[in-house]
């Protein structure tokens, strides 16, 4: 699906146009800045015209380097905010590296992120940056929603994204950046769940279909197997995300969840 980013510009009305100008979602910033933060009207505004919100914190560029306690307190803060503009506690927060990240930066920027993971839990807490630092918090398991932007990733795209942000456009005289979801992303949407009971008890007997031969869910804590009913420690393997928490999108559809997508804590990855 195709979405926008914008730090600032929104106006009363501006949900249609994004909608009119083909963009199904938005990603916009948490952080405490007045003139870039979401707001309760706006949130309305978008969801009213059918544009999912997604939710990204950044105070600072490079505040991941303040490390865990940094995390900590902007999630903390982040899941206050997110409330306060009436995002449902199932939406992910989405936490922003915001400049070229340097090796000798990376375990400061993981302990933040382990920070953050620590308040929101794994299953809605999402990194947003270039290739490398994406690269390892999905390599090292420190984030399940994973958005890159273009910038420092010398031509490189990571496998297995939920967001991918290109170059900038402009819709109704607003800057916006442009970008593309590959699994709902987390994303909040008008009316909660966007599947009837059918359409979710469908997914999921074709899910269990699907990993018949022993093949693997995986999910930010670990992986299960199958065909062994082993929990085991998550790979590097390269997977393609479902794009559903599970264990709230069949609730909200009041769908049936198996015994073996419970044994998952909800979120979950199909391996090749």
């Amino acid at each position: 699906m195709r979405g926008a980013d914008y730090a600032a510009g929104w106006k009363p009305g501006f949900g249609k146009s994004l909608k009119a100008a083909g963009y199904g979602f938005v990603m916009r910033y948490l952080g405490g800045s007045p003139s870039k933060d979401i707001t309760k009207a706006e949130a309305a505004d978008l969801l009213g015209a059918g544009v999912s919100i997604g939710l990204v914190y950044e105070s600072t560029a490079n505040r991941m380097l303040g490390g865990r306690t940094a995390g900590v307190a902007d999630a903390i803060a982040a899941k206050a905010q997110a409330a306060a503009v009436g995002a449902p506690a199932s939406v992910s927060i989405y936490f922003a590296a915001d400049f070229d990240v340097q090796p000798s930066q990376m375990a400061a920027c993981m302990a933040y992120m382990d920070g953050a993971a620590s308040v929101l839990t794994a299953p809605r807490t999402g990194i947003y940056g270039g290739y490398a630092v994406v690269n390892a918090a999905k390599g090292h398991n420190k984030a399940f929603r994973l958005w890159q932007t273009f910038a420092w990733s010398g031509g490189k795209v990571l496998f297995g994204l939920d967001l991918y942000q290109g170059h900038q456009s402009t819709v109704a005289g607003v800057t916006v950046d442009t970008n593309t979801s590959y699994t709902d992303a987390g994303l909040w949407s008008k009316g909660g769940s966007d599947m009837t009971k059918a359409e979710t008890q469908k997914l999921i007997d074709d899910t269990l279909a699907a990993v018949t031969g022993g093949r693997v869910f995986e999910f930010a804590a670990g992986a299960f197997d199958h065909e062994n009913g082993a929990t085991k420690p998550a790979t590097n393997t390269p997977s393609r995300k479902l794009g559903f928490d599970f264990a709230a999108k069949v609730a909200a559809a009041g769908g049936t969840l198996p015994k073996e997508l419970k044994l998952l804590g909800g979120v979950l990855e199909l391996a090749p």
